[in-house]
């Protein structure tokens, strides 16, 4: 069950975040899966902060940022193929648990461990 960030409370709906893919350009994260509704290119989702740092790092944090759904996609997918491994062995293993920690920190919802 997730929580709700602000006050704690228990939420049942499902996690909502700007679908992607999402692209750079420059220091902004753009949510392609906008284009034509707001302009051309798509909707800004996010702008890296350029306060004291490298060019490089601003391009590079957003990167970063920028792969956020498609890392989320992919590390889901992998822990399904970890859970079976799990359950065929017996135990929570210690990448199965660092993928539900990270899904959890991208999400606010824990998957649930195999017993």
């Amino acid at each position: 069950m997730a929580t709700e960030p602000e006050s704690g409370q228990p939420s049942n709906e499902a996690v909502v975040h700007t679908p992607g893919p999402w692209s750079i350009d420059g220091v902004n994260v753009i949510a392609e899966s906008w284009k034509g509704s707001r302009n051309a290119n798509g909707c800004v989702c996010c702008t890296v902060s350029t306060d004291g740092r490298s060019p490089f790092e601003q391009i590079e944090n957003a990167r970063l940022i920028a792969s956020a759904p498609d890392l989320l996609i992919a590390l889901q997918e992998c822990l399904a193929v970890i859970s079976w491994d799990e359950l065929t062995h017996g135990g929570a293993i210690g990448a199965g648990n660092a993928a539900r920690d990270a899904i959890e920190k991208a999400t606010g919802i824990r998957p649930a461990e195999v017993v």
